[in-house]
């Protein structure tokens, strides 16, 4: 399932859905919006999605659903 599927059923279900394609773009959006859950792909063009968890927890504590998808 892709982020764009991801983001339409979270959306149709009534959430405010925010998407990151990077982890840079992920750290900005976390600092400057109130996350309540946290979908993380482990697999990030930039930065692998186990180190952007712990630096991500080091800012906030946000609950999160690590996800890996491989083609």
């Amino acid at each position: 399932m892709s982020c764009n599927s991801l983001d339409f059923c979270l959306t149709k279900e009534n959430f405010q859905v925010v998407t990151a394609s990077t982890g840079r773009d992920a750290l900005s959006l976390i600092s400057d919006n109130n996350i309540d859950l946290l979908l993380l792909d482990i697999n990030l063009p930039d930065i692998n999605g186990i180190t952007l968890y712990k630096k991500i927890k080091e800012l906030k504590d946000i609950p999160t659903i690590l996800i890996y998808y491989e083609l």
